[in-house]
């Protein structure tokens, strides 16, 4: 942490280290500090997509759904996938989005787009969205999708894990 911290100090525009000390302080249970980290590192570069998944997820720790449907938008905007409309219309409740998204054309430009083998963690960010929402078949099969494409990941024993539950009220298809 000291020296990514350093790193900052020295440039304030280092998004790539604003987004690993947003990492360590999350890691250690710092969520204040973390998101002020990823929020520098979304200021320092607005097309970096990691900071806006790691927000999204501290977003869903606190069932902040605005909060949530915000960065997944600004998020969207930065990429060829619009994720908003599909993690809003998993949400429901207050925000009343369109039907189309996680399930519709939105998803199928972004799998065509190659978001999933660039960026897995939407797989298991949206997973954990549709499993809240009781989409134990939908979570199910994003939550695969992240472990073919990231089979390595440091949380890949966890969703393996998520996923085995998963499967106990949706059976594979």
């Amino acid at each position: 942490m000291k020296n990514y911290q350093k790193a900052v100090d020295v440039y304030p525009k280092y998004a790539a280290a604003w987004f690993e000390l947003g990492k360590l302080q999350a890691a250690k249970g710092q969520a204040d500090a973390a998101h002020q980290s990823f929020d520098a590192a979304v200021e320092a570069d607005p097309k970096y997509l990691n900071p806006y998944l790691e927000l999204s997820r501290l977003a869903l720790g606190a069932k902040n759904w605005r909060e949530l449907a915000d960065v997944t938008g600004r998020a969207g905007e930065t990429r060829p996938v619009r994720l908003s409309a599909g993690v809003l219309s998993k949400l429901g409740g207050q925000l009343q989005p369109a039907e189309h998204g996680c399930g519709g054309e939105e998803r199928a430009r972004g799998r065509e787009a190659g978001y999933e083998h660039r960026y897995p963690q939407v797989s298991h960010l949206l997973g954990v969205i549709l499993a809240q929402r009781q989409d134990y078949t939908g979570a199910a099969g994003e939550m695969r999708n992240y472990l073919k494409f990231a089979p390595g990941a440091r949380d890949a024993a966890t969703v393996r894990g998520q996923l085995d539950q998963l499967e106990k009220v949706a059976p594979r298809p």
